[in-house]
């Protein structure tokens, strides 16, 4: 305990502030390292994740999900080890301007690595593509989304983000887990986008796909008001099913959209399609983009001070956990430290996010 305080310590005085050299192209295995939030009960506390929580601790999700969906408790899911991440980052990224963010969730192990045309897609809408690894069908449906949310955060927490360009979606199953992520976290995103998916509505007689809602929870807060799209064609398996959802979903007052492909079959979108998708939802960068605001993520970096005020230096909170406080530092590194090492205004300000 005495050496990571020693180290912190060190850190605080000896290291500069420095920001590490912004990472470009295609990272396969970007670490996760940031959570969306910190303690894991949060993943759960407002009423929509809290009400979705019960149903699968009760086990009650559709039937054709399977048992495997139950293999991880939800606080389970939220805990995992040595998470990663696709991510591609267009080379015209630089920090004098805010990037948006396109996530997407794949129905198998690995994420996706943009083709070349989704690459130029990318740099055209100035967006960060993000595909989380780990989220094959039949895998517990927390675990997927968890994995994208956290995906996202991280990608915040080391890019410059507009916070009115953040986009998920995703493949078949990954893209119902897309329309999961907004319909769990609506707060965060701009948009959802489902390829070759379709998501039923609660009803009167069912959840429909989002076990425990109603839908009256579907159109809590901003989530009526977002945009809901799904991308497919004639050839899918899914096509007459997708057209009976869509009319659920318009008629519904929902702000959704079928872009119906002709000739599309159960698959991820083609880039030159996906970007109708993108021009209806208006991801569109702005034209002074450097004037839009920056991401203003849950726990914002702060100065942290060592309890005897002989140092201080910005960091960001991570998590809590077992009496430590785990920061990040500006230049991507994490340091761990006992909460009752840092300054009183520090212990307060964590006894705030704990009760939160």
């Amino acid at each position: 305990m005495k050496r990571i305080y020693t180290i912190f310590t060190f850190c605080l005085i000896i290291c500069p502030a420095v920001y590490a050299e912004v990472q470009k192209g295609l990272m396969p295995n970007f670490l996760l390292d940031t959570k969306l939030f910190p303690i894991t009960k949060d993943y759960f506390s407002d009423t929509v994740p809290r009400k979705v929580y019960k149903a699968f601790k009760n086990k009650e999700t559709p039937g054709s999900w399977g048992e495997k969906v139950y293999e991880l408790t939800p606080e389970e899911c939220v805990e995992y080890e040595n998470g990663t991440s696709v991510v591609y980052v267009p080379d015209n990224y630089d920090d004098s301007k805010p990037f948006g963010i396109y996530l997407h969730i794949t129905p198998s192990k690995g994420g996706v690595r943009p083709n070349p045309e989704y690459r130029e897609l990318m740099a055209k809408y100035q967006l960060i593509f993000i595909s989380p690894n780990g989220t094959p069908n039949g895998s517990s449906m927390w675990r997927r989304i968890i994995l994208g949310v956290d995906s996202m955060a991280t990608v915040k927490a080391h890019y410059k983000i507009d916070p009115k360009r953040v986009y998920v979606g995703g493949t078949s199953g990954g893209g119902h887990m897309g329309m999961f992520c907004q319909m769990l976290y609506p707060e965060h995103f701009n948009g959802a986008i489902s390829h070759s998916a379709q998501s039923y509505l609660p009803s009167d007689y069912s959840s429909g796909h989002f076990p425990g809602l109603s839908l009256s929870d579907a159109k809590k807060g901003p989530r009526r008001k977002l945009k809901w799209a799904v991308i497919s064609g004639d050839k899918d398996y899914n096509y007459k099913e997708i057209l009976k959802t869509s009319e659920e979903w318009i008629d519904k007052n929902f702000d959704y959209k079928f872009f119906d492909i002709k000739g599309m079959s159960h698959s991820m979108a083609k880039a030159s399609d996906l970007e109708q998708v993108f021009i209806w939802m208006g991801a569109t960068p702005s034209a002074n983009p450097a004037s839009t605001l920056a991401s203003k993520e849950s726990y914002k970096q702060r100065t942290w001070t060592a309890a005897n005020g002989s140092s201080s230096s910005q960091a960001t909170l991570i998590k809590i956990s077992n009496g430590k406080a785990m920061l990040k530092k500006p230049d991507g590194k994490s340091i761990t430290i006992p909460i009752t090492k840092l300054s009183k205004a520090d212990q307060d300000y964590l006894k705030d996010v704990s009760k939160k």
